[in-house]
């Protein structure tokens, strides 16, 4: 499996994965958010299909060049594929895009449900709103330097 750009065709799939891991991961009044998002970033965008073809993770990567810096952004795996090497192989995707960007850094806004994943890839906390992303969903601003 490999990740491949977004296009339109997926999007009721990517709204399903986002319904999937709501409320665990994402707050409620993020959903129309991320379809407007989707919409609108569909060449920063990509997804993976498993074998069968059905969207299982997706993820956003883009370059600030007058940063110098890469953002990820709405990355999200299905229920069923979590912790099955999806979430690694995105990072080490994510990871691969930002350095041929030339970006020094990848700037991560995430939750206080899935700060430890990006952790685990050496993303430290710079930031941490309470109830940034809606009632009891805390932002926390991390960054991966490369």
């Amino acid at each position: 499996m490999h990740f491949i750009p977004y296009q339109a065709k997926y999007f009721e799939a990517c709204m399903a994965l986002f319904d999937e891991n709501c409320p665990a991961y994402f707050a409620e009044n993020e959903k129309e958010d991320y379809a407007t998002y989707l919409k609108a970033n569909q060449d920063t965008y990509m997804v993976l299909q498993n074998t069968g073809g059905a969207v299982v993770a997706a993820y956003g990567l883009a370059y600030i060049e007058e940063m110098n810096r890469a953002r990820v952004t709405w990355i999200i795996v299905s229920t069923s594929g979590q912790g099955a090497g999806i979430g690694r192989q995105m990072m080490e995707a994510v990871i691969s895009g930002a350095r041929e960007m030339k970006a020094t850094a990848i700037d991560i806004a995430t939750s206080q449900h899935a700060d430890q994943f990006f952790a685990k890839f050496g993303a430290i906390e710079i930031r941490n709103i309470k109830d940034g992303w809606g009632k009891g969903m805390h932002r926390v601003d991390m960054e991966l330097k490369l």
